[in-house]
């Protein structure tokens, strides 16, 4: 079982990240947070690894009823993207909500149905976005 879900695009990194936040507006999610991982560990020294940034993203009224359904749920959120440079543009991807919920054990058969949703509006960003 993959525990992320990506899409190659022709975009620049910066273009895709540009094209990921517009989706995520799109589906009400706002982000939270962005790493820019690669210039975080060049400004410490550390080799490139090539241009990746890491977005944690969240809906709120989603965020809501997952803590209402399992109020552990708050170890898992926000939920995190990515993108990074590949010849030719870039890939932008996420990590799995069902991914995460199978990884934290059994727990409520609604919170499965629950991250299968949310999975389901973050695919469909990754794939605007990658377009």
């Amino acid at each position: 079982m993959s525990f992320t879900y990506h899409q190659e695009s022709s975009k620049s990194p910066a273009d895709a990240v540009a094209a990921l936040e517009g989706a995520l507006a799109s589906k009400r999610f706002s982000v939270l947070w962005h790493l820019d991982m690669s210039g975080t560990l060049a400004s410490k020294g550390f080799p490139d690894h090539g241009e990746t940034h890491i977005l944690e993203v969240c809906n709120a009224a989603r965020a809501d009823e997952a803590l209402r359904l399992e109020p552990e749920i708050a170890y898992l959120l926000p939920c995190k993207m990515l993108v990074r440079a590949r010849a030719g543009g870039s890939e932008v991807g996420l990590l799995l909500p069902s991914a995460l919920v199978a990884m934290a054990g059994e727990g409520a058969p609604e919170l499965t149905a629950f991250a299968a949703e949310v999975e389901e509006d973050l695919r469909a960003v990754v794939d605007e976005a990658a377009r």
